[in-house]
C-alpha cells in the first residue's frame, strides 16, 4: 500500500469534490434549460433555385413528397416577386412537379 501524507490525501479529495462541484454547475446551472433555436441562413433566390434543382432527393417517400410541394410553393412565390427570375422559377417548379410525378407512376 502507498503512504500518503495527510496534506496529499486532503489534496486529493479537495480536487475530486471540487471536480464534481465544478461538473454539476457546468452541467445543470450554466447550461440553458431550452435549446438555442439557431435560424436558418437565408439563401439569394438565385442560389435556392439551384438548390431545388440539384437535390439528390428520394421522391419516393412521403416527407420528400411534402418538402416538393413546398419547393414548387416557394419557387412560384419566387417567380412572382422577382421578374426576372420568373422563367427560371416555372422551369424549376414543372421540374419538380415532372420528378414527383414520374417518381409516383413507379
Amino acid at each position: 500500500m502507498i503512504r500518503m501524507s495527510k496534506c496529499t490525501k486532503f489534496l486529493f479529495a479537495f480536487t475530486g469534490l471540487a471536480g464534481i462541484v465544478l461538473l454539476t454547475y457546468a452541467l445543470f446551472v450554466r447550461t440553458p434549460a431550452t435549446p438555442i433555436n439557431y435560424g436558418a441562413v437565408p439563401h439569394p433566390p438565385e442560389e435556392e433555385l439551384e438548390l431545388f434543382l440539384n437535390d439528390r432527393m428520394d421522391y419516393g417517400l412521403q416527407f420528400s413528397a411534402l418538402l416538393v410541394e413546398k419547393r414548387i410553393a416557394r419557387a412560384s412565390d419566387i417567380g412572382q416577386s422577382d421578374p426576372r427570375l420568373a422563367e427560371r422559377a416555372v422551369l424549376v417548379a414543372d421540374s419538380l412537379r415532372a420528378r414527383l410525378q414520374r417518381k409516383a407512376k413507379l
